[in-house]
């Protein structure tokens, strides 16, 4: 599994793949066969994510796994909310500093400028109004939330 994870992320890494299809594919021409159901199982569990481009294009994209996250960190995490320009999580007083930094180290910059942690909230600045649905989208499942 640890492999599959790795491969899957060198494809996404070195192509824009948009869908199940192109990913399925990609993964064949290496010489691995996987159900798109199994597929949509392994995507969601390995973290990867569908962003948005300028052009409105969707395609498969990775976090940056620089730092381990606990999984008690999610429980942390108790809204997310937004307007047209920013948006803002709630969450436990204390804990915003640690989860700032886990942003900043997950999501890169063409898509989040920053964030600003408070004691209990986190203000976070996209690069562009037009990626706020995506990111909230992004973030909800980053931090195990429905979505």
């Amino acid at each position: 599994m640890n492999n599959l994870k790795k491969i899957i992320k060198e494809i996404i890494n070195q192509f824009r793949v948009r869908n199940h299809n192109e990913l399925i594919l990609l993964l064949k021409q290496r010489g691995i066969n996987i159900a798109q159901s199994n597929l949509s199982i392994k995507l969601r569990k390995f973290n990867i994510l569908r962003r948005v481009d300028e052009n409105g294009e969707s395609y498969y994209w990775a976090p940056h796994e620089n730092i381990k996250v606990s999984d008690s960190i999610y429980s942390y995490i108790l809204r997310i909310t937004n307007n047209e320009s920013s948006i803002v999580l709630s969450v436990h007083p204390g804990t915003s500093r640690v989860i700032a930094q886990l942003i900043d180290e997950r999501f890169p910059q063409e898509f989040i400028i920053g964030t600003i942690a408070g004691d209990d909230t986190i203000l976070i600045i996209p690069a562009s109004h037009k990626l706020i649905k995506q990111l909230v989208t992004d973030l909800k499942i980053f931090f195990k939330m429905e979505s």
